[in-house]
């Protein structure tokens, strides 16, 4: 894969970061030196927070948050504060500049709290 000639290759790793393949592959230095960049998917803000907390302690490049949290305003605004990264909702994952915005550091991306707060 990392021969072909895309912007992007996207993965979705499911069943939650602490099954047994799942943490495999969190653990494995050739997945750690192949992937850019990690969208953590939580359903609230506990789950992001304790997710986040958990990639970061592998060192792992975690840039923003997605999933079910992104329908709750309020949770949008406590995960960004918890954790200090943009929270990306369908729309903005699915526009055309989604992988010019993955390269972007995380303090600079658009995020759901800059669009609750304006």
């Amino acid at each position: 894969m990392s021969v072909s000639k895309v912007n992007a290759i996207v993965i979705e790793v499911a069943d939650g970061l602490f099954e047994g393949e799942t943490a495999a592959l969190l653990n494995s230095n050739m997945f750690a030196k192949t992937i850019d960049s990690i969208i953590f998917a939580a359903g609230d803000v506990t789950d992001a927070a304790a997710g986040i907390e958990c990639l970061r302690h592998k060192k792992l490049p975690v840039s923003a948050i997605s999933g079910r949290l992104t329908a709750s305003p309020m949770a949008i605004i406590e995960a960004v504060d918890a954790t200090g990264l943009p929270v990306l909702n369908k729309a903005i994952l699915g526009s055309h500049n989604i992988v010019d915005i993955l390269q972007m550091p995380p303090l600079q991306m658009p995020s759901m709290q800059s669009m609750l707060v304006s």
